[in-house]
């Protein structure tokens, strides 16, 4: 049961992590173009970008709540990305 569990865990993280880094390179190209924004248009750009990384602090939390072993080796990596952990 432990198995399918941490399983199931790594699978969500790892949906929502590809998800994040998807939506984080959109923000990054969103803050690039916002130098030329005015500057109401920033500050709503800015605080997107942090409830963004917000979001994924939660969600990192928790999946470490039910399984902290994940983030020892995560699946999600690859074996370079796991070798500079």
């Amino acid at each position: 049961m432990a198995n399918i569990n941490a399983s199931s865990v790594a699978q969500n993280f790892e949906t929502f992590f590809n998800g994040w880094l998807v939506r984080r390179e959109r923000f990054l190209q969103q803050l690039v173009q916002a130098l030329r924004y005015e500057i109401e248009r920033r500050g709503s750009l800015i605080q997107q970008v942090l409830s963004h990384y917000e979001q994924y602090a939660l969600e990192k939390s928790r999946a470490a709540r039910e399984q902290v072993l994940l983030f020892y080796s995560p699946p999600w990596l690859t074996s370079f990305e796991k070798a500079l952990l």
